[in-house]
């Protein structure tokens, strides 16, 4: 339930959203040996949106475009099987690979709507289910207090929406249907860590470079107009120091 302070003309000002979803799981691991095993689950989770993004009144925080709220957003329901084999050698050692498969009732996706007069605005909508499955490799291998870590993921997303398409001398536009990868879900994603752990010192510190492929940033409701968010590289160090046994 939520009260905002819009004028009473505003569709969406106030709302009570009521249901219901049954979360069912099942976990079942079968040992290889003392360090290997083979992990399959099954579960259902849910995503419910923001009150901000329910609210229909313009958001100015965005560095170019408006944002606006959507009354009618319907929260995310998402089934996930997944299957994996984890090996771990040593105390901090380990090397997992899996496969997993998603699917997505009612993802909620960031598209350019045409607010008042010409202008765009972001509005979160919901244009259909999804499909997401790929692979997920991790490793990480410690020599004495320095070690490497290494992961990876391949996502395989997919949606179909409705776009539109003006035609030239054509009084009405035409749709056509449209299949994409999910907004937000980059298919390559990848991290690799150096990593220094002393328990007798109580230091731990980590420079980790991590890389995210291409992505839709935005949908558009126009056919093949997508707005993409190029392929970024960040480069970062933590580091954490504990003193006697209460303090970090």
């Amino acid at each position: 339930y939520y009260l905002s302070s819009l004028p009473a003309t505003f569709a969406g000002k106030t709302a009570t959203i009521t249901y219901t979803d049954f979360l069912p799981g099942i976990n079942a691991k079968y040992t290889l040996t003392a360090n290997q095993a083979i992990r399959a689950s099954y579960y259902q989770s849910v995503l419910r949106p923001a009150y901000a993004d329910l609210i229909p009144y313009p958001d100015a925080t965005q560095e170019t475009y408006l944002s606006v709220g959507n009354p009618y957003l319907q929260h995310i329901t998402i089934n996930n099987y997944d299957l994996r084999y984890e090996f771990f050698p040593g105390a901090f050692d380990e090397f997992l690979v899996g496969g997993f498969y998603k699917y997505l009732v009612n993802p909620i996706e960031q598209q350019f709507t045409h607010g008042q007069g010409e202008s765009l605005v972001l509005e979160p909508v919901n244009l259909g289910n999804a499909h997401n499955y790929g692979l997920e490799v991790a490793a990480t291998k410690f020599f004495g207090d320095v070690g490497v870590a290494l992961n990876y993921t391949y996502t395989n997303s997919q949606i179909t929406s409705l776009k539109r398409i003006d035609v030239l001398n054509q009084t009405s536009p035409t749709y056509r249907d449209q299949t994409r990868p999910l907004q937000g879900q980059a298919p390559n994603i990848g991290n690799f860590s150096l990593l220094y752990k002393n328990t007798r010192n109580g230091i731990d510190a980590q420079l980790a470079l991590s890389y995210t492929g291409e992505m839709i940033q935005a949908v558009s409701e126009y056919y093949g107009l997508d707005t993409w968010q190029k392929a970024s590289v960040n480069l970062d160090f933590s580091a954490q120091k504990s003193f006697g046994k209460h303090y970090v």
